[in-house]
């Protein structure tokens, strides 16, 4: 029998105790972490993966069915990283066409 433990990607932290309630409950084989179309990151699944021994099979990034893709490990990290130089991009930009100075209205 195959049990998933699905978790919501925007937990954070959190997960890390759902995780624990529910592999001391039940024997878990694969997990699953949605809700990464929005901005949660779901990074905190690969250290759960990582201390209790359970796979990442898929994640969900949308509301339907279709939405819901198998687990590629090198295309999870790299999708941190690309969101990171984006993040980074559009900091500068903004901080470019921000006016060095304000001025005075009084």
């Amino acid at each position: 029998m195959r049990c998933f433990l699905v978790l919501d990607g925007s937990t954070g932290q959190n997960a890390f105790e759902q995780a624990k309630q529910f592999t001391s409950a039940t024997e878990v084989n694969a997990l699953a972490v949605t809700k990464l179309d929005g901005t949660a990151k779901g990074g905190v699944v690969i250290g759960i993966s990582d201390q209790f021994q359970i796979p990442v099979k898929y994640i969900g990034v949308g509301e339907g069915m279709e939405d819901l893709q198998l687990f590629n490990g090198e295309e999870f990290v790299d999708s941190f990283f690309k969101r990171e130089i984006m993040s980074r991009a559009l900091l500068f930009l903004s901080m470019v066409s921000l006016p060095k100075t304000l001025p005075f209205v009084g």
